[in-house]
């Protein structure tokens, strides 16, 4: 019987700061890039708009 066991090993995730934002920033899901299709995908999946712009810049 073959082994069907995995073993996986994960390289720990890098991120880059792009860019900064300001704490007293007020963003909107007009500053993502999700298009109408995603942002209506989300919406049916139960996101509000600040569910979308967390996802966006998390």
């Amino acid at each position: 019987m073959p082994d069907t066991t995995k073993t996986t090993t994960r390289e720990p995730v890098e991120y880059a700061a792009i860019g900064t934002i300001p704490p007293d920033a007020q963003l909107t899901v007009k500053d993502t890039g999700w298009t109408e299709t995603t942002k209506a995908t989300m919406q049916a999946h139960g996101f509000d708009a600040m569910d979308m712009v967390m996802a966006w810049y998390s």
